[in-house]
């Protein structure tokens, strides 16, 4: 006990203990363009994808100019710049496309969208499917047909028998085609979906149904759908969206309707933004309503709510105005960013702006901007991001609309990385140390560079079964175990399907913070002048003088109380700014 810590009330303080916590900082992040590449036309989609298999990002764009549009590849180099455009495929009316291993030979193929006839209901719809050989070639076309003239498709197993299906979903006819993979071919069936607009203004032309993506939003283990709902009648004074939520109950799927509206968004997207094992998704919008420009950030309860916030508003904050966002870790920290094409906007010129997480729900950091390097001529339009050198740091790949992509190269540096990505294809799994004493909850702590890009998810395994997975490539939660060893594996699964493994991981799991033999208070973490991570994890117990009880513990932080508790242990989880702190635990025994 230091002497100087309430001495007043020396008979009551079982023990005051300092100590000093270095909360690790937020990298700033850093990005430098390097050589662009002319587009054969001005892309409308983009996605980084490892199709050569060499544990480096290549680039797959739709393009489309009033000549015809193409399915496009650009082979990525290995130096952070990459080859001249490939045409794939070429046809009147594509419309998106979808990576995936349809054929289940580790090799990831693209299906592609194209829709024909009329702009309207009575217009059709096929997919295509080109077959990757692994080696940056794509062959073995196959045409299935996918109903009504269509605006987006999607790709996930949504059987659970372990073959990616296909999911399309129509511009004008209100329904959704699910193209299940039989491990030869595909089999349609198609099912009615709702829509806002035209359903609450009878008389209103059709709603235009306008994207669709996968995602597990609930955690049960099924995949899902969620879609975007557009006003097509000029009864709308604005451009306006709904959106529906797409359940999977195993024998169908279930609509809900968001309470969340929009005006003016772009592409939906979806990864885990908060870690807690369910998907989320985001979208940039540039509207007619206050605000007028910016980024949503919605995440999924889990019961089919979602809590939608401003992950960039326009209107208030100093930045351009996003035409497409992606997720990642940008700067390094262990904590999901977001990434926008941005025209000059606020303050700024167009090109690049990154929101750093703050970590969990509590919402995104004002921009940092990159200027594009075209100058007054740059139109940025759509984004993508994964591992294009083998730094162990995702970079990010901007088209504009002028017909050029820019690869923007991450050079923010991973000093304050909780867990590096490999700089080839694997997981780094950082916590728990193998062979080490934690008290539950235990902290899992882990990432993953796929080997074929991009990640689908992370699984936690503890003990033989499955407890926990992820939708990005970072892992970072705690669960409860019982006291005694435990045995735990990482698995990362890609884009194709193929599962990756950490070698099995032994631990201990020690009694909660156990209360000391003799009269004082005990800190079991962190360890003094410790460097942790926000939220920070602290637990402590204490023991009374003969003949007495503890009755009372609390914790302060920088003189400050945080938590007060009627017994002998304490334990919480409190977020703290970066820099140095003092943490002080008290306990007080029955005597008062």
């Amino acid at each position: 006990m230091h002497p100087h810590s309430f001495h007043k009330i020396a008979t009551a303080l079982i023990c005051f203990l300092a100590f000093a916590l270095s909360v690790q900082a937020q990298t700033t992040p850093g990005f430098l363009a390097s050589p662009q590449v002319s587009e054969l036309a001005p892309a409308f989609k983009v996605l980084a994808a490892d199709v050569n298999n060499d544990n480096l990002a290549d680039l797959i764009t739709y393009e489309s100019n009033s000549t015809g549009s193409n399915i496009v590849l650009y082979l990525n180099k290995g130096d952070g710049t990459f080859g001249a455009p490939i045409s794939i495929m070429q046809a009147n009316g594509i419309a998106d496309f979808a990576i995936g291993d349809f054929n289940q030979d580790g090799n990831l193929d693209i299906a592609v969208l194209v829709s024909t006839g009329p702009f309207n209901a009575t217009g059709t719809a096929a997919v295509t499917v080109l077959l990757g050989n692994g080696q940056g070639s794509f062959g073995g076309a196959q045409t299935f047909q996918a109903g009504s003239l269509a605006s987006s498709i999607a790709a996930g197993d949504f059987n659970n028998d372990g073959r990616m299906d296909l999911a399309v979903l129509s511009t004008f006819a209100k329904t959704v085609t699910i193209l299940t993979n039989t491990g030869t071919t595909f089999t349609a069936g198609s099912f009615t979906v709702p829509t806002n607009f035209d359903t609450s203004n009878p008389g209103f032309a059709p709603d235009l149904l306008t994207s669709l993506i996968a995602g597990d939003f609930n955690g049960d283990g099924k995949m899902d759908l969620l879609y975007q709902d557009s006003c097509g009648d000029s009864g709308c004074p604005v451009s306006e969206e709904n959106y529906y939520l797409l359940t999977n109950t195993g024998s169908g799927f279930t609509a809900t309707h968001l309470a969340l509206a929009s005006t003016g968004a772009g592409p939906l997207h979806t990864a885990d933004l908060d870690g807690d094992g369910r998907s989320d998704f985001f979208f940039a919008y540039n509207g007619c309503h206050t605000p007028c420009t910016g980024v949503v950030a919605a995440y999924s309860n889990g019961d089919g709510t979602f809590q939608s916030i401003d992950a960039f508003n326009g209107d208030l904050t100093a930045g351009g105005d996003p035409a497409d966002v992606i997720a990642g870790d940008f700067n390094n920290d262990g904590v999901m960013d977001i990434a926008a094409a941005v025209v000059s906007g606020l303050s700024v010129n167009s090109g690049l702006d990154i929101y750093t997480g703050k970590g969990g729900r509590t919402g995104f950091n004002n921009p940092a901007h990159f200027d594009s390097p075209n100058g007054a001529n740059a139109a940025p339009l759509r984004i993508a991001a994964g591992f294009v050198n083998a730094d162990g740091q995702p970079d990010i790949l901007v088209a504009e609309f002028a017909g050029d992509f820019i690869p923007y190269m991450n050079i923010s540096g991973t000093a304050n990385d909780p867990c590096p990505y490999p700089l080839q294809g694997g997981i780094n799994f950082c916590l728990p140390a193998a062979g080490g004493a934690v008290t539950s909850p235990v902290h899992f702590v882990g990432s993953f560079h796929a080997p074929t890009q991009p990640a689908n998810r992370i699984e936690l395994w503890i003990d033989g079964k499955k407890q926990f997975q992820v939708f990005n490539d970072r892992i970072d939660t705690s669960v409860a175990l019982s006291v005694g060893v435990h045995t735990a594996t990482l698995v990362g699964v890609n884009a194709t399907g193929l599962i990756v493994k950490t070698a099995d991981r032994s631990f201990t799991v020690q009694a909660a913070c156990p209360v000391p033999k003799t009269a004082m208070v005990s800190i079991c973490s962190p360890a003094s002048g410790a460097g942790v991570a926000s939220p920070v994890h602290i637990t402590a117990a204490a023991a009374a003088p003969a003949g007495r009880t503890i009755s009372a513990m609390r914790i302060y932080i920088d003189n400050v109380a945080q938590l007060t508790v009627s017994s002998n242990t304490i334990t919480d989880d409190i977020t703290l700014a970066s820099g140095s702190h003092l943490l002080a635990v008290v306990a007080w025994d029955n005597t008062g």
